[in-house]
């Protein structure tokens, strides 16, 4: 069971050089796994992602608030990653916005 508290390399490679999360999960923990900063002349906010695992993965990203902006929250089901790292470098670029 142990293994499947460990982050896979799949996840490391697509947060990239964002990714600061732990060597090994608990279970049922929410625990910071990437931040993304907003460039400083852009109207991004800078973001946390969170990973759940319970094995199963489950993201919740934070934007912080900033830039005259509300932070907010957003989570997924099991399994992703990629949209939730592509919304996080979104956001913090000042693509895309809660409105």
């Amino acid at each position: 069971m142990n293994r499947y508290y460990k982050p896979n390399t799949d996840m490391i490679e697509i947060f990239g050089p964002t990714w600061i999360g732990p060597a090994r999960f608990e279970p049922w923990k929410m625990e910071l796994v990437a931040r993304y900063e907003a460039p400083p002349d852009s109207d991004g906010q800078a973001v946390e992602i969170y990973c759940t695992m319970t094995p199963s993965e489950f993201f919740t990203l934070v934007a912080l608030e900033g830039n005259g902006q509300q932070g907010f929250m957003l989570s997924t089901g099991s399994g992703m990653a990629r949209l939730i790292a592509e919304m996080g470098e979104a956001i913090a670029g000042g693509m895309l916005k809660l409105m």
